[in-house]
């Protein structure tokens, strides 16, 4: 028969099995909620300070807009074609060939007024955006404008001369050589099918004329009776109105009536 004593140490054993167990099982729980709480309180990946939506700080930069790329230069004047040759305001386009080239002087670069602007009157299509200009009919552009105010000494110089005839500050010149005669010449309108408004008013042009042309008509006005060799068939207009005819070796004059 078992002691007192022995059932005594019995129940202690059994006490202390059973805290053991519990111990064990309790620790293993407490285990399993520490890791699932460091998961759920572990910190977010951190972004890039410069890419997203939340990023702070000094890296934070209001994005700049990307810069539109530099118009690529225009070629040298030559090389342009006619719709670039005036892009920048630094080119001259030939009236007459279209051609494109480097200015030759500032006043070309100046734009001649509307030619249709002179139906109501000539005037120098230049000098109105720059008194120191003035249309040159030859080339038709702007050229600088130096008043040529006396006859120059030799016929060969006044071939030569540049004489911007509209420009209100040219006083008017009859230059007379031997074999020669040089003046400012506007084409006269004599009758006829109405003009274009940019013909009504041509502008005057410095010519030089030898006293007859190449068919023998007088270049300008003759005496009646003077002394003349052309074919009595050949009749020669002078101005909008007179008829010049060489009958018997003498120049006969005919007035006639103006043309509707």
């Amino acid at each position: 028969m078992e002691t007192p004593g022995v059932w005594g140490r019995m129940a202690v054993m059994r006490f202390l099995g059973l805290g053991l167990l519990m111990g064990m099982l309790l620790g293993g729980c407490g285990a399993g909620t520490t890791a699932v709480e460091a998961d759920q309180v572990r910190e977010p990946p951190v972004r890039s300070s410069t890419t997203g939506p939340e990023a702070t700080g000094e890296d934070v930069e209001a994005a700049e807009p990307e810069a539109e790329p530099e118009p690529e230069p225009l070629p040298a004047c030559e090389a342009r074609d006619a719709r670039q040759c005036a892009a920048d305001g630094q080119c001259v386009r030939e009236p007459q060939t279209g051609a494109c080239r480097a200015p030759t002087h500032e006043c070309e670069l100046v734009a001649p007024r509307d030619p249709e602007g002179f139906a109501v009157g000539p005037g120098d299509r230049c000098q109105g955006q720059r008194r120191d200009c003035g249309f040159d009919p030859r080339t038709g552009l702007c050229a600088p404008f130096t008043a040529l105010s006396e006859c120059p000494a030799t016929a060969e110089e006044a071939t030569a001369a540049t004489v911007l005839c509209d420009h209100s500050d040219q006083p008017e010149l009859d230059c007379r050589y031997r074999g020669m005669h040089c003046s400012c010449h506007r084409p006269r309108y004599c009758g006829g099918p109405a003009p274009r408004p940019d013909q009504q008013h041509p502008p005057a042009t410095w010519v030089c004329l030898p006293p007859f042309d190449d068919r023998g008509c007088p270049t300008e006005g003759v005496r009646e009776g003077t002394r003349c060799r052309v074919n009595a068939s050949v009749q020669c207009m002078v101005g909008c109105d007179t008829l010049y005819t060489c009958e018997q070796g003498r120049w006969r004059i005919r007035a006639l009536p103006p043309r509707p």
